[in-house]
This record gives C-alpha cells, sequence and structure tokens, in this order.
C-alpha cells in the first residue's frame, strides 16, 4: 500500500504498468493526471480529490484512468475546499465495491465535467453499508435538513456519455 500526493500544478502521468494498492491523492491545485492506472482494495478510492483548511482546486483535468477491481475509483470529498473547474474524461470502470467516479458534499464546486466513460460491475451487496453501493457516476450536494437552503444543492456540473452495465444506478444525483 501507501500513496502519492500531488499538490499544486504538477502532472501525473503514466504509460504501460499500472499501481497496486497505491492511491492517487489530489490535495489543491490545478493537477493533470493522465493515463492513471490502478486495481487493488486497500484504499478508500483509487484517485481521491480532498483538499483542507479552505484548500482551492481549479481547471483539474483526469484524462484516460483506468480503474478496476478497486473499492471507489475517483472520489472527490468537498468538505473543507473548493473546486472551480475540473474535465474527467475517457475512463473505464470495472469490478468496484462502490461508485466509479463520485463527487460527494461539494455545494461549492463548479464547472464539473464527466464525460466519455465505460463503467461496468459496481457491485459490494456483502459490504458493511450495502445500501451504498451500485452508483456509476454520483453527485451530492451538502446532507439535507429542515433549514436547507439552494446554496447546499450541488450545482453547475456535466455528466455525458457514459457507458454501463452490471450496476443498480448509471447516474446518482441528490441535493
Amino acid at each position: 500500500g501507501g500513496r502519492f500526493k500531488m499538490e499544486g500544478s504538477g502532472e501525473f502521468f503514466m504509460r504501460g504498468g499500472s499501481l497496486s494498492n497505491v492511491f492517487l491523492l489530489l490535495t489543491a491545485g490545478s493537477p493533470k493526471v493522465t493515463g492513471f492506472r490502478y486495481s487493488g482494495r486497500n484504499n478508500t478510492a483509487a484517485l481521491l480529490i480532498q483538499g483542507s483548511g479552505g484548500a482551492a482546486f481549479s481547471n483539474v483535468v483526469i484524462k484516460d484512468p483506468r480503474i478496476t477491481g478497486a473499492n471507489y475509483g475517483i472520489l472527490r470529498q468537498g468538505v473543507g475546499s473548493t473546486l472551480d473547474g475540473c474535465q474527467i474524461t475517457g475512463g473505464f470502470f470495472q469490478d468496484l465495491c462502490g461508485d466509479a467516479i463520485e463527487f460527494n458534499v461539494c455545494p461549492g464546486d463548479r464547472n464539473v465535467h464527466v464525460i466519455d466513460h465505460i463503467i461496468d460491475l459496481i457491485d459490494s451487496t456483502s459490504s458493511p453499508t450495502p445500501q451504498n453501493w451500485g452508483i456509476g457516476v454520483g453527485f451530492a450536494g451538502n446532507v439535507y435538513d429542515n433549514t436547507f437552503s439552494e446554496s447546499n444543492l450541488v450545482k453547475d456540473f456535466v455528466i455525458a456519455k457514459i457507458t454501463g452495465s452490471r450496476m443498480r444506478q448509471l447516474i446518482h444525483v441528490e441535493c
């Protein structure tokens, strides 16, 4: 196991080979990731986009990821950071337990495009939280309650050209 951590405007490029149980953590800036290859279930996600302390992301590019035999594919945890501009394109995801691409608690994220992905087999019926499995692409704002306002909604995103099989929901959007 282990991780690669990116912060700033660097580029992560893979050609040939893949990472096994070594995930990629993006913590801020304008990172570009091309050809990312990953397999293994030791980590929550193969590629995690998560900042803290008000970290800002802009113009994030993730091209041609291939993630197989993992828990989550690409997971964006929005608490503690903002994101303005993200392109995730040309991915292949297979045999995952959680979402292939998930933007979780991201009401402040803007200009996000998730385009042209193939997703096959999202199944975790034996997990400790089986109600959360089976989603190809998921977007969520803040947790809903009786004082919920429009500022808590997830918004300003495009999901297009997603092909999927063997899952409960291909696209799931809440709040």
